[in-house]
């Protein structure tokens, strides 16, 4: 009886491993949701901020002249969203999970058409192209569109893995 005992023990044990290891597959997605969201997004939120507020300040309403809102473009604009660009493409070697990789992909996507919508305005300041300048609006709203598919796709993946997303 004893040797019986002994012989179920380690049969209980396997079960058990193969249980925490079903449990930490799918927690690592949650992990790597935190981690992504609370570390790694917010290290680049900064930059895309400011690169967003600086065409803010000189589009729309605070549109002030073309040679204004040209420099702001060149100047600040471009190279602060290119270097977002360039901290969020190195955050796609960090990730594991494919649903987070997935998810981080469409952010890249987004923020490449909206940052070549940036530079398809500067071009079309440049030579004075209102159909050129049309079709930067439309790179832009192409690249905003993403960007919110991409936050609406990050909402849902938080809810399927239980991980509290505060806006």
């Amino acid at each position: 009886m004893k040797s019986l005992f002994f012989n179920r023990i380690p049969k209980i044990f396997i079960l058990g491993f193969l249980f925490l290891g079903f449990t930490s597959c799918s927690n690592q997605v949650s992990d790597e949701l935190s981690y992504y969201i609370n570390k790694q997004l917010t290290k680049v939120a900064e930059k895309e901020s400011e690169a967003i507020d600086l065409f803010d300040s000189v589009t729309g309403n605070n549109f002030t002249d073309d040679e204004t809102m040209y420099f702001t473009l060149q100047n600040d604009v471009i190279p602060v969203y290119s270097d977002f660009i360039t901290q969020l493409e190195s955050i796609s070697a960090e990730l594991e999970t494919e649903e987070v990789q997935k998810v981080h992909e469409k952010y890249i996507e987004g923020a490449n058409i909206q940052n070549n919508g940036f530079v398809l305005v500067l071009s079309a300041l440049e030579s004075k192209d209102r159909t050129l300048m049309a079709q930067a609006n439309e790179k832009l709203a192409k690249g905003r569109k993403l960007i919110r598919n991409f936050k609406s796709d990050l909402k849902k993946l938080c809810k399927e893995n239980n991980v509290e997303l505060i806006n």
